[in-house]
């Protein structure tokens, strides 16, 4: 077992309130030798989608590596810069999210057809039988002669 899973983590619940994550709860951890852990941050941070969050990750780190008595791992701070130029260049998810002009809504012109192929003046739900439900009507409606075993027995 791992010693991040036998100690407490740091964490900044503002930060969690604020942006709805908490950036300790993937960056306070040994990410030396645990690919997992590597492939969670790079692949998180890979989706973070505003500035806003981003400088608070970059932030977060600093801060752990202050209370670990470390410096802030260049791994991580070049992953967040590299993201940071993708923002930079693209904008926050909201920036790239702009409505589309679609034009004016559409309505519906369907038209319903009887079985007759004329146009239906109610739009109650039509259901002619299926062929199952035909076969079915006929094979009940045939003499006793024709019944078989629903056991998978031979016919009567």
């Amino acid at each position: 077992m791992s010693s991040r899973r036998t100690r407490d983590r740091v964490e900044f619940p503002r930060l969690r309130d604020r942006l709805g994550e908490d950036p300790a709860r993937f960056l306070d951890r040994h990410l030396v030798g645990d690919r997992d852990a590597q492939r969670m941050v790079r692949d998180r941070i890979k989706g973070i989608d505003s500035l806003a969050v981003l400088s608070a990750w970059r932030a977060v780190e600093k801060k752990l590596a202050d209370h670990h008595d470390r410096e802030p791992r260049q791994g991580v701070l070049n992953l967040l810069d590299e993201r940071g130029i993708w923002l930079d260049e693209h904008g926050d998810r909201e920036d790239r999210a702009q409505r589309l002009d679609r034009g004016p809504p559409t309505e519906s012109v369907a038209v319903f057809l009887d079985e007759d192929g004329n146009e239906r003046t109610s739009r109650d739900t039509y259901q002619s039988s299926s062929a199952f439900d035909r076969d079915l009507e006929a094979y009940l409606s045939d003499s006793e002669e024709s019944a078989v075993a629903t056991d998978g027995g031979e016919e009567q």
